[in-house]
């Protein structure tokens, strides 16, 4: 074979084995990148029992308080404790288990509470108690309500309203985190005349979209945030409805 023609068929196979190697790697890095995506591993656990059962060992420890739980917390740490006992755990943010203990004993006590003569006066004790202890906060300058926003948050599943309104009454503003989290357990166990006292946190700088939320909530209506999903409540919209409404 001429000279030209082997270094022509060297060539045109040097550059086949290329993209063939090219090919395969490609494939194999495109794989491996697929494999590592959050949505990629949500689907092989959804598609397999056993996934599903790992996925929910793994989500057990931020169970959180729901006012009408359909099924008791997959956690079982708290399994065997009262309603009574369950309390100084609910209050303890700072114990081995941290803020999501409390958030368990929290989400237990509502189970075990939930088909009892004294639901709500039990529910109540405990909401009383989280009252004092936010109150101990607010007076204690080394300490921050950001501390104890996960408290904030179990006023509306206890259906707590007097509570949550007595915290709100005297405030202007609302703080990063417990603020938020404040309204939003107002929408969840708040009644429509409600509805003016969020209108004053229309324009805070952290919770728009919660307060308009919480209105949504306590109205049954839509008014859709100013400026997107990142906005504020439409408060001459709300205001309008208010008047019509009220």
């Amino acid at each position: 074979m001429p000279k030209d023609k082997l270094r022509a068929k060297t060539l045109a196979d040097f550059f086949i084995t290329f993209c063939f190697l090219f090919f395969i790697t490609s494939t194999i890095l495109i794989s491996g990148c697929k494999k590592d995506t959050p949505q990629t591993q949500m689907d092989s656990v959804e598609n397999t029992e056993v996934g599903v059962n790992k996925f929910q060992e793994q989500s057990s420890k931020r169970d959180c308080p729901h006012p009408n739980p359909t099924e008791p917390p997959l956690d079982k740490r708290y399994l065997d404790l009262t309603p009574k006992q369950l309390i100084p755990h609910v209050l303890d943010l700072y114990g081995p288990d941290g803020p999501d203990g409390s958030r368990l004993a929290c989400a237990w006590f509502i189970w075990k509470t939930k088909n009892t003569d004294d639901k709500q006066t039990l529910r109540n004790e405990l909401a009383d108690r989280l009252v004092e202890e936010i109150r101990e906060v607010e007076k204690d300058p080394k300490r921050s309500l950001h501390d104890v926003f996960f408290w904030a948050e179990m006023f509306g599943p206890l259906g707590a309203r007097e509570q949550v309104l007595s915290l709100l009454k005297d405030k202007e503003s609302l703080d990063c985190c417990y603020g938020p989290k404040l309204i939003r357990s107002l929408g969840e166990c708040g009644k429509l005349e409600d509805v003016p006292i969020l209108f004053k946190f229309m324009e805070s700088e952290h919770a728009g979209g919660t307060v308009n939320y919480s209105l949504e909530m306590l109205t049954g209506v839509k008014i859709p945030l100013k400026g997107g999903v990142r906005g504020r409540p439409d408060k001459k919209a709300w205001q309008d409805w208010w008047k019509k409404n009220k």
